[in-house]
């Protein structure tokens, strides 16, 4: 996590998942990143 400018960036690795497979949420001071794993 760091600033560029007037943006915060928040780099994760979540391995197992493609981009659109995650979702985010922000609600005030809480940041919540999740996915669902679907099984074959």
């Amino acid at each position: 996590m760091y600033e560029e400018g007037d943006n915060l960036v928040i780099l994760a690795d979540i391995p197992g998942f493609q981009k659109g497979e995650i979702k985010l949420k922000v609600k005030r001071r809480e940041i919540v990143i999740s996915g669902e794993r679907k099984y074959l």
